[in-house]
């Protein structure tokens, strides 16, 4: 996988020239600009998803933490329509299992946490504990 630092190293520019001419920004010639961008699509470049989610500034991400494995036909059923649904939208879905009670949860919330997902859905909860156990967790989703 080509990166930008190896495209400006072939044309002898900086990071940032090259990334001005994929994102069609000023501050490089056009004739440079589509030398590079050539280039690049002849060495099959594409940006880095979470390259790409730090400029647009969401990630396009809903993080879903279940319970239970959705081995029953019946829930799976509901995540492939969640999933088709989030995918007409544009967004991804990332599922974690947390079976292991309110710490694996809680792991599951923080590493959706660090991967800054734009929404995230628990469940099923069922008991007024677990849910004020996660709830200081799951405020501090964006």
């Amino acid at each position: 996988m080509v990166t930008i630092t190896e495209i400006s190293k072939a044309f002898g520019v900086s990071s940032m020239t090259v990334s001005n001419a994929l994102n069609s920004r000023g501050g490089v010639s056009n004739d440079k600009a589509e030398a590079i961008r050539e280039y690049a699509r002849k060495l099959g470049y594409s940006p880095a998803y979470m390259a790409k989610s730090l400029l647009k500034g969401r990630t396009d991400m809903v993080g879903l933490c279940l319970r239970t494995s959705p081995e029953d036909p019946w829930m799976a059923g509901i995540l492939h329509r969640i999933q088709d649904r989030l995918r007409e939208k544009g967004f991804h879905l990332n599922l974690g299992i947390s079976d292991g009670g309110v710490e694996r949860e809680l792991w599951t919330l923080n590493f959706f946490r660090e991967f800054r997902v734009d929404a995230v859905i628990v469940g099923p909860l069922g008991f007024l504990e677990e849910y004020n156990a996660l709830a200081g967790s799951l405020s501090h989703q964006p």
